[in-house]
């Protein structure tokens, strides 16, 4: 009998400094009901936690990496938890999942998270990159002009998110295909 393909899973990957409020973004994204069946994989434990409705509506679906960054230290966690992930909802002990979001360390580098899960070979079946969002505070300027991996995350998002317009023309200057919304 041939296996059934299953559909791909986009995932999205959120990063940008502590504090910037990429937390607060995804709060904001799971109240809204095109969200409603998202898991969510934080590595950057900031001031602001996932509200805890949310986490206990989504209880299996929210998974919680230790310390050090996806992309570096804990990349094998990041593997393994999609894995499990994908087992919980294969065997139906999780509800299917419509996307994954990934809130990554503050000094994360995406291409390397999106390179881990490319070259899984099973994972590389059931997940697609759906996207980089950098989400950047009212110290946008300061932090860019200051910390290289920032710059780096910007320059390589598909959507910038700002708390504050003033950075604005920095970051259009960094990356001119990049999508800057208000956060």
């Amino acid at each position: 009998m041939a296996r059934v393909r299953r559909s791909s899973i986009p995932f999205t990957v959120v990063v940008g400094p502590t504090g910037a409020g990429k937390t607060t973004l995804i709060n904001r994204l799971l109240r809204d009901p095109a969200f409603a069946h998202t898991a969510v994989i934080l590595n950057d434990f900031g001031p602001v936690a996932l509200e805890t409705g949310l986490v206990e509506k989504a209880e299996d679906e929210f998974i919680a990496l230790g310390s050090g960054c996806v992309c570096c230290a804990v990349r094998g966690a990041l593997t393994d938890g999609l894995e499990r992930l994908l087992r919980a909802v294969d065997n139906g002990r999780v509800p299917a999942i419509g996307r994954v979001v990934i809130e990554a360390d503050a000094a994360a580098d995406p291409a390397a998270i999106l390179a881990a899960i490319a070259r899984h070979p099973y994972l590389s079946l059931r997940f697609d990159a759906d996207g980089i969002v950098a989400v950047l505070g009212g110290d946008a300027e300061a932090v860019l002009a200051a910390r290289a991996d920032t710059a780096r995350q910007v320059a390589m998002a598909d959507v910038v998110a700002l708390s504050s317009i003033a950075a604005r023309s920095v970051i259009t200057a960094l990356n001119p295909d990049a999508a800057v919304v208000d956060a």
